[in-house]
Parts: C-alpha cells; sequence; structure tokens
C-alpha cells in the first residue's frame, strides 16, 4: 500500500476508535450510523482486497458470505421489520469493512492502534472515577439517570463500559509483558500506571460479570504465557507483578467491590428476572427456529412471548447469543458460531506458532481482552451495543493481522 494511503487509514482508524465511545457508546442512531459511515468512507480508499484475506480459514470466509446472502435474501422476502433489519445490516457491512481494512495495514500501524485502544480505556476509567468523586455525576454534557455513584465513562450503562475495558484490559496486559521480556523498565512502569487506572476503573463499573470473565481469561491465558515464555524470570516478574497491580486496584475499587457483593437481594432479584427472559425467549426460537424475526426485531417481538411474571419491559435478552439465535434463526446462528471458532482455532495455532516474541505478547493480549468479551456476552447484551460492537470486530481484524507473519514483518 502506498505510504500516503496508509497514513490515512491509520489516522481515520485512530478516529473512529476515539469516537465509539465519546458518542455514548453510539447507542443512538446518529452515533452509530456515523461510526458506520465514517467505516464505509475509509473503505473507499482501500478498494483492493488485502493479500493477508487470503490466508484466513476458507470456512470462516465461505460462511461469512453465505451468512450476508442468507440475509439479503430474507429481508428482500420478508416485509416485516425490514426498516430495523436494514439498520442493523448496515451495522454489520461497516463491521466488515473495518475488519478488511486492517488486514491491510502494516504491523507498527496495527501496534499504534492497539496502543490507542488501550489508552483510551484508561483515560475512560479516570474520566469515569473524576465524574464519581466530583459528585456532578454526567455522561459527557447529560445528567446521569441512572449507576450515579458507578463509573460508567461516556457510556449510558456500567455493563457496557465493562465490556470495552475488558478489550482494553486485555491489549494493556500484552503491551506489559514485551518490555518484561525486553527489560525496557521504563516503558513498563509507565503501563502499568495506565493498568491500575484502568483496573480500578473495571472494578468501580461494578460489574460482576466483567470482573469475573477477565479473572477466568487471565487464568485461561496464563498457561500460554507458561508454555510460551523462554525466561522464567520474566515471567515470574510478570505474573507477581499484576498481582500487585490487583491488589492495588482492588484497594481502590473495594467500596463498589463490596456493596455489590453485599446486596444479595439486588442481585438475586437481577438474576432471576434474567432466568425469566430467557425462559421465555425460547419461546421465540421454538415459533421462529429456521428463519428467525430478523435482525434487531428482538424488542419488538419479546413482548407478545413475555410472561406475567415479568414486570418491565426487557429490550434486550442479557445473553448475547440467545438474542442472536432469536434474530437470525438456529441454522444461521449456528453457522456464525462455527465460523467464528473457526477463526478462534487458527488464532491459537497461530499464536503458538508466533516466532516474534513482541508480536506474540501484543496479539495475546487482544485475544484476551476479546475472549473476556465473548464470556461476558453470556450474561449480557454488549454486542447490541454499536461501539461495542464495532470494537469488537475491529479488535479481532487487529489480532488476526498481527498473526500472520508472511504479509508482513515487524
Amino acid at each position: 500500500m502506498k505510504p500516503g494511503r496508509e497514513f490515512f487509514l491509520e489516522a481515520g482508524l485512530f478516529v473512529f476508535i476515539l469516537l465509539a465511545p465519546l458518542s455514548f457508546g453510539a447507542v443512538y442512531p446518529w452515533g452509530a450510523m456515523s461510526l458506520a459511515a465514517l467505516l464505509f468512507f475509509l473503505f473507499i480508499f482501500f478498494p483492493d482486497p488485502p493479500a493477508a484475506l487470503l490466508d484466513l480459514p476458507g470456512f470462516f470466509t465461505v460462511g461469512i458470505l453465505f451468512i450476508f446472502l442468507a440475509l439479503a435474501v430474507e429481508f428482500f422476502l420478508s416485509p416485516a421489520g425490514r426498516y430495523i433489519t436494514a439498520i442493523e445490516l448496515v451495522k454489520w457491512l461497516a463491521c466488515v469493512c473495518g475488519f478488511v481494512i486492517v488486514q491491510g495495514l502494516e504491523k507498527e500501524s496495527v501496534c499504534r492502534l492497539m496502543g490507542f485502544f488501550f489508552l483510551l480505556g484508561a483515560a475512560e476509567s479516570l474520566y469515569g472515577m473524576a465524574e464519581v468523586f466530583s459528585g456532578r455525576e454526567h455522561v459527557l454534557w447529560q445528567a446521569k439517570e441512572a449507576y450515579r455513584g458507578f463509573v460508567t465513562g461516556t457510556y449510558i450503562n456500567r455493563n457496557h463500559l465493562a465490556g470495552f475495558l475488558e478489550m482494553s484490559l486485555g491489549i494493556g496486559l500484552g503491551f506489559l509483558f514485551a518490555p518484561v521480556e525486553e527489560q525496557k523498565w521504563g516503558r513498563f512502569f509507565g503501563l502499568s500506571l495506565c493498568l491500575t487506572i484502568l483496573l480500578t476503573g473495571l472494578l468501580k463499573t461494578g460489574s460482576l460479570m466483567g470482573l469475573t470473565s477477565v479473572l477466568m481469561v487471565l487464568f485461561i491465558f496464563s498457561s500460554m504465557l507458561l508454555l510460551r515464555s523462554r525466561g522464567l524470570l520474566g515471567l515470574s516478574v510478570f505474573v507477581l507483578w499484576i498481582g500487585f497491580l490487583g491488589g492495588a486496584a482492588f484497594f481502590l475499587g473495594r467500596d463498589i467491590l463490596f456493596s455489590r457483593l453485599m446486596d444479595l437481594d439486588v442481585r438475586g432479584e437481577s438474576l432471576q428476572g434474567r432466568f425469566s427472559v430467557w425462559q421465555d425467549a425460547l419461546k421465540i426460537i421454538g415459533s421462529h427456529f429456521w428463519r428467525g424475526t430478523g435482525l434487531g426485531t428482538y424488542e419488538w417481538v419479546f413482548p407478545v412471548y413475555q410472561s406475567e411474571k415479568i414486570l418491565m419491559g426487557w429490550e434486550h435478552a442479557h445473553n448475547d447469543y440467545l438474542e442472536l439465535a432469536i434474530e437470525l434463526g438456529i441454522p444461521l446462528f449456528l453457522l456464525l458460531i462455527f465460523c467464528f471458532l473457526a477463526l478462534w482455532f487458527y488464532c491459537i495455532q497461530r499464536l503458538f506458532g508466533l516466532s516474534n516474541e513482541r508480536i506474540f505478547s501484543v496479539a495475546w493480549g487482544g485475544f484476551m481482552g476479546l475472549s473476556a468479551f465473548a464470556i461476558h456476552g453470556l450474561a449480557d447484551f454488549n454486542l447490541a451495543i454499536p461501539a461495542n460492537h464495532y470494537l469488537f470486530i475491529l479488535l479481532l481484524g487487529m489480532v488476526v493481522r498481527l498473526l500472520q507473519e508472511e504479509y508482513a514483518k515487524i
């Protein structure tokens, strides 16, 4: 790619990553469509398919193409909810554009974008904590209507900030491990400060599922470092230091965490509400098993199946996968899951075979953030938040790009 075009695309993606959370998580139509338009605009300047796409698993590529073809056919055959489905299709196409654009960037550009992603997560945490401590309790220029006392950053919902912070945290841990291997201690302590701020912000969101998903993937992905690391001293320092940072963040954010753990009645009521919604949502699958209800139509269909024991309206199923199964239908949903599983195993295989230690560290961190986000989706609806949806696919594209050694060297 020409240097001028490379710079333009990288700068555009920097702007995109910045604006995604700063538009209230793009939960309003103007935010979601503006971000989609930006990705389409950048894609125009990169019309040639990057060679890196040829290295992706064939099942993933063909499967995604088939899913979009099926969704397009369904869109024209079914007039019900066509406007809503069209909006969701535009968002999905924007995600594809972002993924493809990243595959054409040099690895230096990808690392810079991931570094900015991480720093933005720390800035979101710092801003959210400042709002709570000041007593002002605003989200940008809007006064908070809910979650007062919790860190929400520039998001409306604290759980959605947690989803963004999970991805940022994984990236930060990857960048932190690289200086340990390279013994660059100045950079190591600077990253440690940002990670402490980010961890504290995550605790102060009060998102128990967010914290649980991070702890789960940290435990699982540490085994990768144990199998991969050639220096036991560096790995030991890293693990002990992460424990120290976690302890510092726990001390700073313990008030919110303890209040959430002690509030058993509210937690039990929330969990029971989710179980009731999931039971009713399964009825929708029974009625729309093959074709689904259409992308984005869950909130319009669910009231028809909602039982009397659920008193309030639920716009989302609080389970990304259940909601996708309802909207896509079981055949397309299973195909989508298998496509991403193929890409997931591709990434794991490439991680263990990667020769560049720095690239391994950064890709490992990004992959850990993606996995935490995916686990969080079992009890929330982060994929229904356009900013997090876009950034998840964009980060996935970055990790995949870093794992393709034969196309570029860093």
